[in-house]
């Protein structure tokens, strides 16, 4: 198979996985390339030409994503992990919803750290290790994906495939805003409501 004929076939296995998580992405790239190979390429000249063009290009775009890609975000990872204190944030504990906690941890970061749009694994980390809230990456993702509203997802390269990054759109601060305000109103309106009454006195 000449060059030209290999990058095509590379081209269709990274077109078909494109909108997929980038946690699924890897082994799901490798599955098609390798039966498009076969669909291909035949007997013993099949399996020699695999091995041959094939597992050099992995290994490098594997190399390129965690040393270039990989390292950024888990430093950014590290930074959120480190820095939410999660006393500061007792609603998040009566959320329901996957999406609600997903929505306010992008809040989070962008308000308290600067940092403005995480990927799912980013958010499901800061989930379980500052709140101990059970989220995985998958479940975060699906949920996103579906608030088109209130998130805007933007396409961006983790570890040699194609992932996204979910940023809070001003839709999904005021939908979040009557969910997060709720305990703290009724803090703030308990003492005001006792100095009113001892000043009437």
């Amino acid at each position: 198979m000449d060059p030209e004929e290999l990058q095509k076939i590379t081209a269709t296995a990274k077109e078909a996985v494109k909108d997929l998580d980038a946690d699924l992405k890897k082994v799901a790239f490798e599955n098609i390339l390798n039966r498009l190979l076969d669909q291909n390429l035949g007997g013993v000249k099949k399996s020699k030409k695999r091995v041959k063009r094939s597992s050099p290009k992995k290994k490098s775009k594997v190399v390129r994503g965690k040393t270039a890609e990989s390292d950024e975000f888990q430093k950014i990872t590290k930074k959120l992990v480190e820095s939410i204190n999660r006393t500061k944030y007792p609603k998040m504990f009566d959320l329901k919803l996957t999406l609600d906690k997903a929505l306010y941890v992008l809040k989070i970061a962008k308000d308290e750290l600067q940092i403005d749009g995480l990927v799912p694994s980013q958010i499901s980390n800061v989930l379980m290790n500052n709140f101990r809230l059970k989220a995985t990456g998958a479940a975060i993702s699906m949920a996103l994906m579906k608030a088109v509203k209130f998130v805007d997802r933007r396409p961006i390269t983790i570890q040699g495939g194609a992932g996204y990054t979910y940023h809070l759109m001003h839709d999904g601060e005021e939908y979040l805003k009557p969910l997060i305000k709720e305990t703290k109103q009724d803090e703030e309106n308990e003492p005001n409501s006792e100095k009113d009454t001892s000043s009437e006195d």
